[in-house]
C-alpha cells in the first residue's frame, strides 16, 4: 500500500482491517433504501438496481441507493461488454463485471459514509465497450487530497480478466462525504478519444487500529520498523495507501468469500518464492487472535498453510525461504508478515528461533513466536518499512524477504516456515504522485 506525505511513496504486502458486513438488501427491489453509512458499501457502476453477486453479496445500483450514494457525470454512459468478448467473461461474475460506467469527461461518485478508515476497491473490466476504443482509455482517478491513479489503463493487463486496486485512506470528520473522481487523460491522445470507466467501486470501513498507528500507541510498540534503522514509522490519519501483494504463503487462492469481514483476496505464492525444493503443508489447527491481532487482521484458512523444507535437499550450510516481490522504485513500502506457530513439539521461548532480511537488511535477529504470542496457534503479524530509491521511470526492482530459520545441524527433520502472510502497501502522497 501507498502512504502519507513523505519525501517517496510505500508499498505494502499483506494488512488488513476487520470490516462491517453489508446490510441485507433484496435484489428485486428497485425502490430506494436507506442505508447506515457505517457499513460496508459496493456499487455496481452502469446498473441501475440492485443485484447480488454469485458470492451472495449485495450490490447497489446507481439509482436504488440515493440515500447514500450520489453520482454526477453528464454525458457519461452505461455499458456492457461486446458480444465479441463473450469468451473472456464466461468466468466472471456478472456483479459487477458485466455493467460499466464510461465517459470521454470527467464523472464523479459521492458516498456519504462516515469518518474514519476506509478500504476503497475500484474494480475494472477491460474488454471492448462499444463506441470506445480500448488504446484510448488513460485516466487518472482522485479521491480528496490523493491521487489513487495516474496515467492509469486498464487495457495494458489484457491477460488478466479484471483487474482490482485497493487502497486505505482516512476519512476526516469534518462533515464532508468522500468523493471519487475519474477524468480522462487529453495530454497522452491529442483529441477528444480519451476516457475513463470503471465496473465496480467499493468503500469498506475498516478498524481504526488495523493497519494504521492508533493516537494512544504512537509511544508504544505498534508503530512499523524501519528496515536498516532504529527507528519505527507511525502511519497516522494522512497516510494512505494502495495495496500492492496480498499473499497466501505455501496455500491456494483465497477468495472474499473466505475473508467476510474485510472481503480481501489473498493469492497464492507460488510465483513469488525462489526456492524450488519446498512443498506445501497444511493444517487444521484453530487459530487464536488476540487484542493486537483481532479476526479481522487475515482470515483462520491464512494461517493454516505454509510451505516445508528437507534439510537432506540443501547444500551447505544455510537455510532459507525467500520471496521476490517486483515493485517499482521511488517508494516507501510498507510490509506485514503474518505468522502462527503450529508445531506442539515447540514449547518455550528459543527452542525454534530465526531471523527476518528485507532487501539483505537485518529486521529481526532473533524472531520467536512463543516469546512473541505466548503459545502455539496465536496469530501474529510484525509491520516493516522499506524504501526503494531510484528512478521510477527505470522500472520494477526485486523487493526481497528472506527467513532464516536457526536448526540443529545434527537434524534430518523438516524444516517448515513459519510465515503465513505477506501483505505489501505503497504509500500515496497528499495533493500529486510522487515523481
Amino acid at each position: 500500500m501507498k502512504l502519507t506525505p513523505l519525501p517517496f511513496p510505500i508499498t505494502f504486502s499483506s494488512i488488513f482491517f476487520p470490516l462491517l458486513l453489508l446490510r441485507s438488501i433484496t435484489a428485486d427491489d428497485n425502490s430506494p433504501v436507506q442505508y447506515d453509512s457505517q457499513l460496508a458499501v459496493a456499487v455496481n457502476c452502469g446498473f441501475l438496481h440492485n443485484s447480488t453477486a454469485i458470492d451472495g453479496r449485495q450490490w447497489l445500483g446507481e439509482t436504488d441507493c440515493a440515500s447514500i450514494i450520489s453520482f454526477h457525470g453528464p454525458g457519461s454512459k452505461s455499458l456492457v461488454p461486446s458480444s465479441s468478448d463473450d469468451h473472456r467473461s464466461q468466468s466472471l461474475d456478472p456483479t459487477p463485471y458485466m455493467t460499466a460506467r464510461a465517459s470521454m469527461s470527467s464523472f464523479t461518485y459521492t458516498f456519504h459514509v462516515g469518518s474514519g478508515y476506509k478500504f476503497i476497491r475500484l474494480h475494472f473490466y477491460p474488454p471492448s465497450y462499444s463506441s470506445f476504443k480500448s488504446s484510448t482509455a488513460f485516466f487518472t482517478v482522485k479521491s480528496g487530497p490523493y491521487t489513487l491513479l495516474n496515467n492509469f489503463s486498464a487495457f495494458d493487463s489484457l491477460s488478466l480478466k479484471s483487474i482490482v486496486k485497493e487502497f486505505t485512506l482516512y476519512i476526516p470528520e469534518d462533515g464532508k462525504p468522500l468523493s471519487i473522481t475519474f477524468s480522462p487523460l487529453r495530454a497522452n491522445i491529442p483529441s477528444d478519444g480519451t476516457f475513463a470507466f470503471v465496473n465496480g467501486i467499493e468503500v469498506v470501513p475498516m478498524p481504526a487500529g488495523l493497519y494504521y498507528t492508533m493516537e494512544e500507541e504512537v509511544d508504544g510498540d505498534a508503530a512499523a520498523y524501519v528496515a536498516g534503522q532504529k527507528c519505527r514509522f507511525h502511519l497516522g490519519k494522512a497516510t494512505a495507501m494502495e495495496m500492492a501483494y496480498r499473499l497466501n504463503i505455501g496455500g491456494i487462492k483465497l477468495s472474499s468469500v473466505h475473508d467476510p469481514s474485510m472481503f480481501r483476496e489473498w493469492t497464492d505464492d507460488s510465483n513469488h518464492i525462489i526456492e524450488s525444493t519446498v512443498f506445501p503443508i497444511t493444517f487444521t489447527n484453530r487459530i487464536k487472535y488476540t487484542r493486537k491481532t483481532s479476526k479481522d487482521s487475515a482470515p483462520q484458512r491464512l494461517y493454516q498453510s505454509s510451505w516445508s523444507m528437507n534439510r537432506n535437499l540443501q547444500h551447505g550450510e544455510g537455510v532459507s525461504f525467500t520471496w521476490k516481490l517486483p515493485v517499482d522504485l521511488g517508494f516507501r513500502y510498507l510490509i506485514r508478515l503474518h505468522f502462527c506457530e503450529l508445531d506442539y513439539d515447540v514449547k518455550e521461548n528459543g527452542q525454534k528461533e530465526f531471523s527476518i532480511l528485507i532487501n539483505n537488511h537485518m529486521v529481526e535477529p532473533r524472531g520467536d513466536l512463543i516469546k512473541w504470542g505466548r503459545e502455539i496457534g496465536v496469530a501474529i503479524h510484525k509491520d516493516y518499512l522499506t524504501t526503494l530509491r531510484g528512478d521510477r521511470l527505470k522500472g520494477k526492482r526485486d523487493l526481497l524477504v528472506a527467513l532464516y530459520p536457526r536448526y540443529d545441524e545434527q537434524s534430518t527433520e523438516f524444516i517448515d516456515s513459519i510465515l503465513k502472510g505477506i501483505e505489501e502497501g505503497i504509500q500515496l502522497m497528499q495533493r500529486a504522485w510522487l515523481g
